[in-house]
Formats: C-alpha cells, sequence, structure tokens
C-alpha cells in the first residue's frame, strides 16, 4: 500500500512539474511577442520585414576569390559530362598480387562497395585464403588508390559507389 501511495506521489509531482514548465514557456512565447509587437510599433512605417536589420548576414561580409568549388562545372565542347570528367579512383590494374585475379580483384570491390563497412575477414571470406600478409597487401592496395579507408585496427570503409565502381570498370577496359 505505502509503495502504491510513494509512486502516486511521485507521478503527481511529475504532472504539476510539467504543467509549470508548460506555464513557463507559453509565458516566455507571450513576452517575446509583446516584446516583437512594442518595437514594431515604436518603428512604425520604418520596418523591412523583408532584411531584418538585427541579423548578422554571414555571407554579405565574405570577401574570398571565387575558386569555383560551389559553382557547377561547366562543359566546354561537349553535351556528355562524363567525356569531360577526369576519374576520381585509380584504375583497378595497377594492381597486382600474386595468386589473385584480376577478376577476383574487380568482384571484391564490388563487394566491398555493397558492403559498405566491413573486416578484413570479410576480404578473407570472399577470396578464400587464409594468409595475413596477402589480405593485407590487398587492403593497402585499396587503401592507396582510395577505394576504402581504415577506420580503426579491424575495420575499413569503402569509399566507392556503384557508380564509381562502373567508373572504375569503364575506364579500365578503354
Amino acid at each position: 500500500m505505502n509503495a502504491k501511495k510513494i509512486i502516486k506521489g511521485i507521478a503527481g509531482l511529475g504532472v504539476i512539474s510539467g504543467v509549470a514548465y508548460a506555464a513557463y514557456q507559453v509565458g516566455v512565447a507571450a513576452g517575446e511577442t509583446k516584446e516583437l509587437d512594442r518595437r514594431l510599433k515604436a518603428l512604425g512605417d520604418q520596418v523591412d520585414l523583408l532584411e531584418p536589420e538585427d541579423e548578422y548576414r554571414f555571407y554579405d561580409h565574405m570577401n574570398e576569390p571565387d575558386d569555383g568549388c560551389v559553382s557547377p562545372v561547366e562543359h566546354a565542347g561537349s553535351d556528355d559530362p562524363a567525356e569531360n570528367t577526369e576519374p576520381r579512383f585509380m584504375p583497378i590494374e595497377i594492381i597486382h598480387i600474386d595468386g589473385i585475379a584480376l577478376n577476383q580483384l574487380r568482384g571484391l570491390l564490388l563487394y566491398l562497395t555493397v558492403l559498405k563497412s566491413f573486416s578484413r575477414k570479410n576480404v578473407k571470406d570472399y577470396l578464400g585464403i587464409d594468409d595475413d600478409p596477402t589480405v593485407d597487401l590487398v587492403l593497402e592496395s585499396f587503401v592507396i588508390n582510395g577505394y576504402i579507408s581504415k577506420r580503426d585496427k579491424y575495420r575499413y570503409r569503402a569509399l566507392t559507389t556503384i557508380t564509381d565502381y562502373a567508373d572504375i570498370i569503364r575506364c579500365s577496359q578503354l
């Protein structure tokens, strides 16, 4: 019986504090509205609601050269943007590891791209090898070429997307 009374008392205090907090927030909002209304009446017709004078505009005072990073790339001479863009990643053909065929590396890259986050064990299982130095060499080659990045000691993250993978394969077949 005493436990029920204690629980009811705690629940009652919670409800009362919630109602008090809501009333406080309503009062604050009403006070801000009254202050804004008072300022608007004091200014009269001088108010331009589209450009508030109290707010600081960050980008109006920037003095930086235009390096073209934000604007879209203009493709001169061709309507196909794929012809004018350079590949972001190195071709997979530059990786030569004894005992691993190029097709296995391509398949592994696609597998890791789909996984996005993986460990050394995923690479070992896919390649079907237990040789740690070979797995380390594959992972190091993929890191150097920019396909993956190392998250911590045992986890890696794929930096490529399916579109990037298609570009890598397309560029390697040219």
